[in-house]
């Protein structure tokens, strides 16, 4: 209503709001993805689980602990990231390489370790780096859009 008592919007302003939408809908594609894509190796663990069992003769119970030993680093992490203010003097996007980098190399150290305690480890270390990927990648989709559109933004990426 109130636009149309401002008058028609310029032919320039259209092309304008067209062209930063699109660049929205591609950061939003953008970001998504490599958020979704940083993220799946918080389940990797589960994908290996045979193999690991046999190898090191882990017990159901100690399989379960691979994949939530991510979740204590990820809080740990989170934590952290917080106490340091991590968010306010890195750029999310560097935190977020930084972190998936991180995941990616701390999962592969499974590859080198022996026995569960190391795997544990090593699976602390994948939730703290996956800490430095998910609340950058929120921070990040936010400067993207405006308060009316930043909530179906959000649900997109959850």
């Amino acid at each position: 209503f109130v636009a149309a008592a401002a008058g028609p919007v310029p032919q320039g302003e259209q092309e304008e709001a067209r062209g930063m939408r699109s660049r929205q809908l591609w950061a939003l594609a953008t970001i998504c993805l490599g958020i979704f894509s940083a993220l799946s190796i918080w389940f990797s663990a589960s994908a290996v689980l045979a193999p690991m069992t046999e190898k090191w003769g882990i017990t159901d119970a100690q399989g379960s602990f691979l994949t939530s030993m991510v979740n204590v680093g990820f809080c740990v992490g989170c934590l952290a990231s917080a106490i340091l203010s991590l968010p306010d003097f890195i750029p999310s996007p560097v935190l977020i390489l930084i972190g998936s980098e991180g995941a990616a190399a701390a999962n592969a150290c499974m590859c080198l370790v022996e026995g569960f305690g190391g795997a544990l480890a090593c699976r602390f270390l994948v939730g703290v780096c996956l800490s430095l990927v998910y609340p950058p990648g929120v921070k990040l989709l936010s400067t993207w859009f405006d308060a009316q559109e930043r909530g179906r933004a959000m649900g997109v990426m959850f």
